[in-house]
């Protein structure tokens, strides 16, 4: 008699910032997604990351046949968010989700060097981005919120930012995953509207696993009363979150008493 075929659930692994699917980088943050992924819900709030939580498991098979237990931020019936191991090879990867052991849902991966992507506050890939800004005054580096809650909408929005002055600059430190491979601030561009804006940094975030940080400006003091604007961010000509809109809110500039 021939052997009865199983089938299971796919899973599908996104970009756990801009919630995008396509190619994923090796050493950054994912979602995946299925159901029954989990017997219940929880957060790891643990270092090192465990690979197992309320027992369900994530396995990553790379193109070179290796096979990894993924470490794991979080479990949920209908989600798992995890990090995609840093010496996962690039190329067609499958994904295997396990419960107690049992295999629950199957799905495919393509594995990459470099996909950009920046989280936002509303964790929906679009909007205000997760960040801060940063005023340098004097010797003093003094921190401002670049978002606040709206009750009203329920949900982030950009709150008005003062681009300083020319000698109090401002910069934006903002956080993402999957552009820490970027080879300089050389290949990274940063557009508010239609202003380029300087790119001091882009790489890993220090003391976090998967995360990534872009810092730039100064701001251009042009920006002061534009309101509400884009945020474009390419790394090698790729932009984070494609088909999505990151905004920032920029405030007039105080007039004098």
């Amino acid at each position: 008699a021939p052997l009865p075929l199983t089938t299971h659930p796919r899973v599908t692994s996104v970009s756990a910032a801009s919630f995008l699917g396509g190619g994923q980088a090796r050493d950054s943050i994912l979602s995946a997604f299925a159901a029954n992924l989990a017997t219940g819900t929880e957060i790891n709030n643990v270092l090192p990351l465990p690979t197992t939580l309320l027992g369900t498991r994530l396995v990553v098979t790379d193109s070179a046949g290796v096979s990894r237990d993924q470490s794991l931020f979080f479990v949920s019936p209908g989600q798992i968010n995890y990090h995609l191991h840093a010496e996962t090879a690039t190329g067609p990867a499958t994904v295997t989700a396990y419960v107690n052991n049992q295999i629950v849902a199957l799905g495919e991966l393509t594995v990459e060097e470099l996909a950009p992507a920046i989280f936002t506050q509303n964790a929906t890939g679009e909007g205000v981005p997760a960040g801060y800004g940063l005023r340098v005054v004097g010797a003093d580096i003094r921190p401002l919120n670049i978002h606040t809650y709206d009750n009203t909408l329920s949900r982030w929005v950009p709150i008005p930012i003062d681009p300083g002055t020319a000698s109090e600059p401002v910069y934006l430190a903002i956080f993402g995953t999957g552009f820490r491979a970027v080879p300089g601030t050389g290949t990274v561009s940063a557009r508010i509207g239609t202003t380029s804006i300087p790119v001091q940094y882009a790489g890993l975030s220090p003391g976090f696993i998967g995360l990534d940080q872009l810092n730039i400006g100064p701001l251009p003091l042009t920006l002061a009363g534009t309101g509400t604007q884009p945020l474009v961010v390419s790394f090698e000509g790729r932009v984070a979150n494609p088909s999505k809109v990151l905004q920032l809110n920029f405030a007039p500039r105080p007039t004098a008493p």
